[in-house]
């Protein structure tokens, strides 16, 4: 047996330890170019979820284009658009929410998208990293990360208070580019409804073009746009009440603007200064708001009156029934009986108002209609809980809208802590059978009527 020298054996074990080195490092390389974050297994996983989100996105865009046809007014609808993907995907494996804009979550994947009423993707956006905001529902300004501060005679120690962006009030203040020149003031952030903008919220910030304010917003505060020196587009919401003192004051880019028929209130001076601004269109009946042309001297006051509920009504009565015309004549008069029992309180009966509508050269129906237009009564509650999103609402669905609103609105008077339309009913001292009865004793013909008429009651304050 021949004896290896222990030089031999040492070359031989150095040489087995860089082959161990090489492989370990050859087998890293190899893992690393599987597993690593560009590793073949990476990319394949990445490939995967982006083909999973835009096969995702082609259902959630097929489901608005069926949700829109099933809507008389071509929009999406919550009700609409889970009907439409259960009947893509199979129940319960999608759930929607939301009002205006609808958040679409699909169970297995845990991902979420966003579409609004007119079925187009919206990008989610984090307000509260966005926005300063009272607890009871005032948007005070902008959080520090989203403006730059001018210089123009400004004091830096009133910049911020914990966190907090005073806007500028004693200088000018620039939007962050991301925001591309425009601010959607929202109607809730995270747990908190939104209900105005305070005062000074966004003055003098000088690249802000374009105001988006949503539905629920009711009220504007003093100089809340003041010196917006290029804003040139705002959007007010149906829901607004009351502009005040200054609010849009010099902002010298605005050329026209639209008061919706809930405003009640504005101010003398509102738009003070803001000598571009050639046109104003008031959705009410003139002499309905004093003060015009609240402080925009070179401005046309144009009263519309009710075109749009008008608009509303020729589309939402023309394919109604003779039988569902008399059902609204009834809701509007709030007459708890059947259309020939009113009619023989009016002293009339339906030959009657046939020859009524042949003196006027009208079919009946459109004797109906003419009649319901003219109430402007109900029609008028039916065109808000279209703007609202609820009005083809399941009496399950506006329940639970109207428990939502009734903790927003309610907290002070003990309803802050229902979940329930029953518990809301038990807070009352009432039950379901009682609540039906006071409802058709008072003209109210259905639990729906009840919960639509106070969730815009609630909504507009009325």
């Amino acid at each position: 047996m021949v004896k290896k020298s222990e030089k031999n054996k040492g070359i031989t074990l150095i040489a087995l330890v860089v082959t161990i080195i090489v492989l370990i490092i050859l087998a890293s390389i190899s893992i690393g170019t599987l597993t690593g974050k560009n590793g073949i297994i990476g990319q394949s996983k990445d490939a995967k979820e982006q083909t999973e989100i835009a096969e995702e996105k082609e259902v959630v865009s097929l489901a608005t284009v069926k949700a829109m046809e099933k809507d008389r007014f071509g929009n999406v609808t919550r009700e609409n658009l889970q009907e439409a993907l259960d009947e893509l995907t199979g129940e319960g494996e999608t759930k929607v929410t939301g009002d205006t804009i609808f958040t679409i979550l699909f169970i297995e994947s845990e991902r979420e998208y966003e579409v609004n009423s007119a079925g187009e993707f919206v990008e989610p956006i984090d307000y509260a990293n966005i926005y300063t905001y009272t607890e009871d529902g005032y948007i005070t300004g902008l959080k520090q990360e989203y403006i730059r501060l001018g210089t123009s005679n400004f004091n830096k120690k009133y910049a911020t208070t914990n966190d907090i962006m005073i806007s500028s009030t004693y200088g000018e203040s620039y939007l962050i580019d991301e925001l591309n020149g425009t601010l959607r003031i929202p109607n809730k952030i995270k747990n908190t409804t939104i209900i105005g903008i305070d005062s000074l919220a966004f003055l003098k910030i000088v690249n802000l073009k374009q105001v988006i304010i949503e539905n629920g917003i009711k009220e504007i505060g003093k100089e809340a746009f003041y010196k917006c020196a290029v804003l040139e587009s705002v959007t007010l919401p149906e829901t607004l009440k009351n502009i005040d003192n200054g609010a849009f004051a010099f902002c010298n880019k605005l050329k026209n603007i639209t008061i919706s028929y809930n405003v009640q209130y504005i101010d003398y001076e509102a738009f003070y200064g803001c000598d571009n601004l050639t046109s104003i269109i008031v959705e009410q009946e003139e002499g309905s708001l004093s003060g015009e042309p609240w402080g925009a001297e070179y401005a046309t006051i144009t009263y519309v009156g009710n075109e749009k509920i008008l608009q509303f009504a020729n589309g939402y009565l023309s394919n109604k029934s003779e039988a569902e015309l008399e059902e609204l004549i009834l809701k509007d008069e709030m007459y708890a009986g059947t259309f020939d029992e009113w009619l023989k309180e009016q002293g009339k009966t339906r030959d009657d108002l046939r020859q009524e509508a042949s003196n006027n050269n009208m079919t009946y129906e459109e004797y109906l209609k003419s009649t319901i237009i003219q109430n402007n009564s109900w029609i008028v509650i039916e065109y808000k809980a279209s703007i609202l999103g609820i009005l083809d609402k399941s009496v399950e669905e506006l329940e639970n809208i109207f428990v939502e609103k009734a903790k927003e609105s309610g907290a002070e008077e003990g309803f802050g802590e229902i979940n329930s339309f029953d518990e809301y009913l038990e807070k009352l001292g009432v039950t379901r059978e009682e609540f039906e009865k006071v409802c058709k004793e008072n003209g109210i013909r259905s639990e729906e009527d009840y919960l639509k008429y106070m969730i815009v009651m609630v909504v507009y304050e009325l």
